[in-house]
């Protein structure tokens, strides 16, 4: 499984790098939402699952879930936070996110709802 992690902080984006690698999965990286775009448009076929953080400069995760979404690209999207009373897990249910992570959280919670996601997805 490959997971694009968009995350503005290189610290958060390594560390997950890391350890999703450790586990198994392949990773791409963006650090904004306009990298992420871009590497969707580029390689979208390849990635199986984007996994967002929503608090970044400029464009925030929930600007590329809306964006994704107008571009009626159904990728798996998951938005982790660490400001859930911003964005609270009904509202990114109700538009469709398909799994929310409230920060801080393991790496396995992190696994168990990309998974989750991704097979969600592909039930439907």
């Amino acid at each position: 499984m490959t997971v694009l992690i968009v995350d503005d902080e290189i610290d958060q984006l390594q560390t997950l790098r890391r350890g999703l690698k450790a586990k198994g999965y392949a990773v791409m990286e963006a650090l904004s939402v306009d990298e992420a775009l871009e590497a969707i448009s580029r390689h979208g076929d390849a990635i199986d699952v984007v996994l967002s953080d929503y608090k970044m400069p400029g464009k925030n995760g929930a600007v590329l879930f809306r964006e994704l979404r107008g571009r009626k690209n159904n990728l798996p999207f998951v938005l982790m936070t660490g400001y859930a009373d911003t964005v609270p897990g009904a509202l990114s249910v109700r538009e469709g996110c398909d799994g929310f992570i409230q920060k801080p959280c393991t790496l396995e919670q992190i696994i168990s709802v990309i998974e989750a996601a991704v097979l969600g997805k592909h039930e439907n």
